[in-house]
């Protein structure tokens, strides 16, 4: 289990909670390397940890453009959260799930 993924867990008051609010089993969690590209735009939502942390390998290492949560309004960067979103996942299509979502 990722250190990020505890992180989470314990922003929102532990697994169960978390787990509860994607509305998924916590167990499944367990087996999480990583967070799912499917489960990383909830959990930034969520969190406030953005998917640049969570996964970094799928929408990049690039602190310019963090995105904090809208429940946890802060400084926005310039570009719209829309674009910076393509623009990752333009950039490694493979890491994508099937059906597109991110």
């Amino acid at each position: 289990m990722s250190e990020i993924l505890k992180e989470a867990a314990e922003i929102v008051g532990g697994f169960k909670r978390l787990a509860a609010l994607l509305g998924i089993r916590h167990n499944s969690m367990y087996s999480w390397r990583q967070i799912p590209p499917a489960r990383v735009l909830d959990i930034e939502r969520l969190t406030g940890i953005s998917r640049h942390r969570q996964r970094p390998d799928v929408f990049g290492d690039c602190s310019e453009h963090d995105h904090p949560s809208p429940v946890f309004a802060g400084k926005q960067c310039g570009e719209d959260e829309a674009i910076c979103v393509r623009r990752h996942v333009n950039a490694s299509p493979s890491a994508l799930p099937s059906g597109g979502r991110h």
